[in-house]
Formats: C-alpha cells, sequence, structure tokens
C-alpha cells in the first residue's frame, strides 16, 4: 500500500472513531475533525493518482466528514451527542465493513514493486519503433500495412538518484484493459498498473564502466507484454546487459504503434491453432485474416527477431548518433523467452546463428526444432509434470511440452541444461506472482512461483554470463545446485 493510501486508511478510521464515540461537550468539537480525511483523500488522490480499489475509502472519507459536521450542529443546538443504540449500532453495522473493504481492496490488488536488481549498474531505458519495409503485415487486414515492432531497450547506467523511475507500462491504458478483456475479467480492474514504476530511468546516458554491453533480446508469451519479465531483465541489465524486449502486433495483448494505431491481441483460442501448427501440422491449414498458414505464426514471429538484429546493429553504428550508438556488442548476443516468446526463441535461434546462447521457459518445441536440434548452447527451465496437473493441464499437454523440450536436449551438440522448479505454475515465471497477494489461493500461480523467482534470476545470469559473456560459472558445474529446490540436469 502507498504512503497516502495508508493515510487516507487511517484517516478514515479515526474520522469514524471520533464520529462513532459521539464526545460531549468540548471534547465534542473533535467531530470537526472528520472533515480532514476527505482533505486526505484530495491529497493522495492529486499525488498518488485515483485508482478504483480506493473509492470506497473515497466515499467513507465523505460520508464520515459529513456526519461529524452534522453531529457538530446537532450539538450546538442540543449540547448533547448521546445518540440511540439503535442508531449507535446501524452506524457501526455500516462503518467497520466499509473500513474493512476500504483496508482490502487496497491490498488484494496492490501498486506492487518490482524486487531491487542485485547488480552494480543503475538501469536506463529507451523505446524504438522499427517498420519493417520488406514484410506484409499479417494481423491486421490492409493489404498495405507493413509490418511494425515496438522495441523497449534498457542499457546499464550511471546512478541516477534524481532521475524519476520510468513507468512499468507505459502504455498501461491500452495494455491493461486489453489484458483484462483476453482473460474475461472486467476492463477497469488491471488500471493500477499505470502507477507501477520500475529501477529504470528514461534516456538517461550509458555507463562508462565498459566500452561496449553485451545484448541481449526476449520474448514475451501468448497476450502478454515486453514488461512481463522485469524482475528478470533489470537483474540482466544490472549484470551488465542490454536486454531489447519486444513488443509483436499478434502476439502482444496490445500493441500501440507509431502513428497511434492499436494492435489488440486474438483470444487464446483463436491463436492457438495457429500457434500449435508449427509443432504438429494440421489439415487444412488454419487460417489468419483469410490467408492460410501451413506453418502457423511462429516463424512469421521469428522473423522479428532477425529483423531487430538488423535494426539494432544499424542502430549501433558509431555515425547513427543515438544514445546507444557504438555501445552494443552484438557479437555477443543471446535470446531468451517465456511460452510463446519461448517457442519463438528456439525457432528463432535455428535459423539465426547470429544468436550465440538461447533459453526457453515453459513451451513444447516447434517440431522443425525437435528433428534438427539446435546448434547454440541452450537452456530449458520448466517444471515437474505434477506441477503441471495441479494446475489442470491435460495429460497431453504435459507430454507434449516435456517431451519435446527433452528431446532437443537430448540431441545437443553443445552445452545444454534442463531445470526443472517443482511446485511453480506457468504464469510463475513472469512478474504475474507479484501483482497480488491472493494468486496462490485463487490457483492462478503456485505456492513456489515468489519464492523461485531469485533462483531463476541466479540461472539466467549464469547462463548468460558463461555464454555470452564467457565467464566460468560454478552454479552451472555439475553438482553445485546451491538450491535443493530447483532440478539440475546438464550435458
Amino acid at each position: 500500500m502507498r504512503p497516502l493510501e495508508l493515510l487516507l486508511l487511517i484517516a478514515d478510521g479515526l474520522a469514524a472513531t471520533l464520529v462513532l464515540l459521539r464526545l460531549r461537550d468540548r471534547a465534542a468539537r473533535l467531530t470537526s475533525a472528520a472533515v480532514v480525511a476527505p482533505l486526505v483523500a484530495v491529497l493522495q488522490v492529486a499525488v498518488e493518482g485515483p485508482r478504483w480499489q480506493l473509492f470506497p475509502g473515497y466515499v467513507l472519507s465523505v460520508l464520515v466528514a459529513a456526519a461529524g459536521l452534522r453531529l457538530r450542529l446537532r450539538l450546538r443546538r442540543k449540547g448533547s451527542a448521546r445518540a440511540g443504540r439503535r442508531a449507535t449500532a446501524t452506524a457501526v453495522s455500516l462503518v467497520v465493513p466499509a473500513l474493512a473493504v476500504s483496508a482490502a481492496l487496497p491490498l488484494l490488488l496492490p501498486v506492487w514493486r518490482l524486487p531491487p536488481p542485485t547488480g552494480p549498474h543503475a538501469i536506463g531505458t529507451v523505446t524504438f519503433h522499427w517498420t519493417d519495409a520488406t514484410r506484409p503485415e499479417i494481423f491486421t487486414t490492409g493489404p498495405a500495412h507493413r509490418r511494425e515492432i515496438v522495441a523497449h531497450v534498457w542499457y546499464p547506467a550511471p546512478s541516477h538518484p534524481s532521475a524519476r523511475p520510468s513507468p512499468y507500462l507505459p502504455d498501461a491504458d491500452v495494455v491493461m484493459p486489453a489484458l483484462a478483456r483476453l482473460m474475461n475479467l472486467p476492463p477497469f480492474l488491471l488500471n493500477h498498473f499505470r502507477y507501477v514504476t520500475t529501477h529504470a530511468a528514461d534516456a538517461v546516458p550509458v555507463a562508462d564502466a565498459e566500452p561496449t554491453y553485451p545484448v541481449l533480446l526476449f520474448l514475451t508469451g501468448l497476450n502478454g507484454f515486453a514488461q512481463s519479465n522485469m524482475f528478470q531483465v533489470e537483474d540482466l541489465v544490472s549484470h551488465g546487459y542490454v536486454v531489447v524486449a519486444l513488443d509483436q502486433p499478434g502476439a502482444s495483448a496490445a500493441v500501440r504503434l507509431a502513428d497511434g494505431t492499436v494492435v489488440i491481441g486474438a483470444s487464446r483460442e483463436q491463436r492457438h491453432p495457429l500457434v500449435k501448427q508449427v509443432l504438429r501440422q494440421a489439415t487444412p491449414a488454419p487460417t489468419l485474416n483469410g490467408r492460410p498458414m501451413p506453418d502457423g505464426i511462429t516463424p512469421y514471429l521469428a522473423q522479428d527477431v532477425s529483423f531487430a538484429i538488423d535494426r539494432l546493429s544499424a542502430l549501433d553504428r558509431r555515425d547513427a548518433g543515438g544514445l546507444l550508438s557504438g555501445r552494443l556488442d552484438l557479437t555477443h548476443l543471446g535470446l531468451f523467452g517465456v511460452s510463446l516468446g519461448a517457442l519463438t526463441t528456439a525457432e528463432a535461434c535455428a535459423h539465426d546463428l547470429r544468436l550465440k546462447a538461447c533459453l526457453m521457459m515453459e513451451v513444447f518445441m516447434p517440431a522443425d526444432v525437435v528433428r534438427q536440434g539446435l546448434t547454440q548452447p541452450a537452456m530449458w527451465m520448466t517444471r515437474d509434470a505434477a506441477s503441471m496437473r495441479l494446475e489442470h493441464w491435460s495429460e497431453a499437454d504435459i507430454a507434449e511440452h516435456l517431451s519435446t523440450m527433452r528431446s532437443v536436449y537430448a540431441k545437443k551438440r553443445s552445452d545444454a541444461y534442463f531445470l526443472q522448479f517443482p511446485g511453480m505454475f506457468h504464469i510463475g515465471f513472469t512478474d504475474a506472482p507479484l501483482w497480488s497477494p491472493v494468486l496462490p489461493r485463487t490457483g492462478l500461480s503456485g505456492v513456489r512461483d515468489l519464492a523461485d523467482h531469485p533462483a531463476i534470476e541466479e540461472y539466467t545470469l549464469a547462463f548468460f554470463e558463461r555464454y555470452i559473456s564467457g565467464t566460468p560459472q560454478p552454479l552451472l558445474t555439475p553438482g553445485s545446485n546451491r538450491d535443493p529446490g530447483v532440478i539440475v540436469e546438464s550435458r
């Protein structure tokens, strides 16, 4: 709970107490202090911003202030504040639940915080809109539309204590309502994400500790958003990596393009056949906007990765004159993703050897990757079958996920790691467990999700330090697992 939210709750409670006590004589003047509650409400709205979870608190502040002023007027006329037992009981029966709701909603759906990064660098951020003139856009119906992606870049920066933290979701006003609708939730439910901030600052200089920094690309899951794994991204950046997360129209929940157009993602049911096509081809092939897609959408999404690498190369030219010019080490380039993003990661790594290391979280592997394998060092992060059953996955989906990942892992010709996090749920590999403390109780996340985030950070960093930066990592040495909750296999 934010400071002024807590102050509002306290002010409401004290104001209600003053009114309910109905103090006499001179002490009764304290009932006038109930007017402080709406003043605190106004202050909270002005400074921290309004949100629907505080609406009961706003209403209660007005009601107790009005009751306090009314009581004060009665005291002046009659000289007594004593009320009947029935009236007092009625007031208590209304105020106590109102206070409980006022406290519960902001706690259950808080303006949550990201964990502090563990590395020595501060973080800067900048966003780019890139259009691939050589490819048509398949997720919209306009025949002249060209493929456009949004690249969110985070990079090591010098300390910036006076800089304003950048928002977690700059486009929260379009992303979160779209995500809520796709989850069959009220569109306003996640609007408070507009107030969540990161540890980054917009467009601050790049840190001078190194002349260049290795680059990692990140891909989110189906109907996710580029910032879905900031717990992981910020930790990598703080240790000296540039991380580029792609918002891909058609894969993300909502993407605002450079001209202001918003591309909303389709439901999982609508996209599911197009995603599964890369694993086993259905006949006839599923269609997208009337276009047959015999290979599904994953190869098209993987082309976004190669296009982004090309644009990063252009951005890094020293004559480009931008913030990141000459600061990107694109000879040391890695890729990681979660869910659909991991599926695209495998596809991109199989076809673009500029990628030197690939980390895939929680997804089955494409059929061509299962047949051919991967040549780069690779790491898989997933769970055991028992954990998937807790999430009510079908036996077919469980077998599909684990067997295809293990098949590619088994035929790896370079170093490979297969990690399992028992007790985690699918969304546990994203920031989602930070969103609300009630998610485990609702069955949407696992009881181990938050507890395993530090281990995910450690293994992610160790993998890229070893295979992108070339630094030996004791954590990846067989038998060196320091976390008994993680099952680690390597070859």
